[in-house]
């Protein structure tokens, strides 16, 4: 689902409202946000990648050490083909500015990858917040991942 209007008519509020919801659910609902900044050049995909970054627990600030071990411990924790693990492992890392990416087709596959594998373990939820500021990549990645989710079937 996508929800998308004009600047101050209340989806930032939406959202506010929907997160309060799931925090209260005894389900476990994987939650991802991001925002896309109204400056600089190479944030192509900073959005996503403050969503990796929330979910492996690092920081912006954090060095290449720590990043690559923090995106190591999340992947063993959540995705548990090791194959799987050692192609998404580079494309996280490329996401972060650690490693040098390969095409787009092949970054946004195993970024993909990752989230639908959350997705086996219940819900996920990625909040794109300042999408008007986004980069086309990012747009074309949010395409790639509608297009993909319209032919998963619920399991609920």
């Amino acid at each position: 689902m996508s929800v998308i209007g004009p600047a101050g008519i209340g989806k930032s509020r939406l959202a506010w409202e929907f997160l309060k919801y799931v925090d209260g659910l005894l389900e476990r609902v994987w939650w991802h946000d991001g925002r896309s900044p109204a400056y600089g050049d190479g944030i192509s995909f900073w959005a996503l990648g403050e969503m990796v970054r929330g979910r492996a627990r690092l920081q912006e600030t954090d060095d290449e050490a720590t990043t690559r071990a923090g995106i190591r411990t999340m992947l063993a924790e959540h995705v548990p083909d090791e194959a799987e693990r050692a192609w998404i492992e580079p494309a996280l890392l490329s996401l972060l500015g650690v490693e040098s990416g390969a095409g787009s087709e092949q970054l946004f596959g195993a970024w993909r990858t990752f989230f639908e594998r959350l997705a086996e373990s219940g819900p996920v939820v990625m909040v794109f917040e300042d999408l008007h500021f986004a980069d086309p990549g990012l747009l074309d990645f949010i395409d790639h991942l509608q297009e993909w989710s319209r032919t998963v079937r619920s399991s609920s």
